[in-house]
């Protein structure tokens, strides 16, 4: 919907005022764990995009936001097409930065057991792979062979595309926002007894591993 509508934005942009030269569109990487930034998501797509794409048509341009993981989260993707949301992230990122924009809580978004065996990406049974597993060969087998070597095996899908982005094709034009943990703890003092713990599970981390992987 987000990269439609700026599509949409964009052909408005080129047919209002057809004697001028028009810049290409400043393309925007948005990535974070979707189960747990839907308020400033929310305040991003609300309040912040629509002015910098209005500042972005005073300069002959426009915004184009690329949020797969929000997209995936709203069940615009069928089973098929989540299995290849990794490879289609690290595509957009190597394609179209310089704009990465990453926001991080506790979550430290979808990952491999520790103690899940090692594969190849030639040569495996897909019907045998998690969710994650299928991201990953499929990415693996199709130019992100990287994503295989020791140094990445422990790696969530969400840090896999943080290391695309910021090591491998650093532009220079990566931000990064971390939210303070207190800002839980302190909202969930407003919320009822019983309603906490399932509260704070959609912001804390799930086990020690997410939490330890997190704090590295």
């Amino acid at each position: 919907k987000k990269q439609r509508n700026s599509e949409t934005e964009e052909s408005e942009c080129l047919t209002c005022h057809p004697g001028f030269t028009y810049r290409p569109p400043i393309q925007v990487f948005l990535c974070s764990t979707s189960e747990d930034f839907q308020e400033e998501r929310n305040y991003l797509e609300n309040d912040i995009f629509p002015l910098l794409s209005e500042f972005c048509n005073t300069r002959r341009s426009c915004l184009k936001v690329l949020d797969v993981h929000w997209a995936s989260q709203e069940g615009r993707h069928h089973q098929s097409t989540d299995s290849h949301q990794l490879k289609v992230s690290l595509d957009i990122i190597t394609k179209r930065l310089p704009f990465f924009i990453c926001m991080l809580g506790q979550k430290y978004g979808d990952y491999c057991s520790p103690d899940a065996k090692c594969f190849t990406a030639d040569g495996t049974d897909m019907e045998a792979l998690s969710k994650v597993e299928k991201n990953i060969h499929i990415a693996a087998r199709n130019g992100y062979s990287w994503i295989l070597h020791e140094d990445y095996k422990d790696c969530s899908l969400l840090e896999l595309e943080i290391t695309e982005a910021a090591l491998l094709n650093d532009s220079g034009f990566s931000f990064f926002y971390f939210r303070d943990s207190q800002y839980i703890d302190n909202f969930l003092l407003h919320v009822p007894q019983n309603e906490r713990e399932m509260i704070a599970s959609k912001y804390k981390s799930r086990d020690h591993y997410e939490e330890q992987r997190v704090g590295e």
